[in-house]
């Protein structure tokens, strides 16, 4: 439901709806923010406090250290 809403520019009802997700431990959620419905989103203050809230915000992806080791030929 928020990314018909999101989409139709309702953010308020999108978030309504996006904090139930979260309290519901709604499966796949973390995967669904990249979604262009999601866009209209994108410039809503609330936006970087909800992917803040659920550990995705730009600044949390980017603080995540991996190595890639790739195997010997």
């Amino acid at each position: 439901m928020a990314h018909v809403y999101a989409w139709m520019g309702d953010a308020d009802a999108a978030f309504q709806w996006l904090g139930r997700a979260v309290a519901q431990k709604e499966v796949g959620l973390d995967q669904q923010f990249h979604y262009y419905f999601f866009h209209p989103l994108h410039t809503d203050p609330r936006w970087t406090a909800f992917l803040e809230n659920v550990g995705s915000s730009p600044a949390q992806l980017d603080a995540i250290e991996f190595e890639v080791t790739l195997p010997r030929q």
